[in-house]
């Protein structure tokens, strides 16, 4: 999730209704990369073996994915202004 709003209720709120993370504008680049790589990492992928499923990273090709979240990161903190 990512608002402005950075009171205690909306972060609870946020949560509640099934956010993975949250995070508050003006946006912290760095930091939202790294929470974009921790949902990624512990999303749970369906239909994996149980074994797979402990690194599902590897198990699942998504670290190509979170190889390109991590370029598309980088490529965004270099286009600022």
């Amino acid at each position: 999730m990512l608002t402005s709003h950075d009171d205690i209720v909306s972060i609870d709120r946020a949560y509640q209704i099934g956010a993975n993370s949250f995070a508050t504008k003006p946006v912290n680049w760095r930091q939202l990369s790294y929470q974009i790589r921790d949902v990624v990492r512990t999303t749970r992928v369906p239909g994996l073996p149980p074994a797979a499923s402990q690194d599902p990273l590897k198990a699942s090709g998504a670290g190509a994915a979170s190889e390109a979240t991590e370029r598309d990161v980088q490529a965004a903190l270099a286009n600022r202004h």
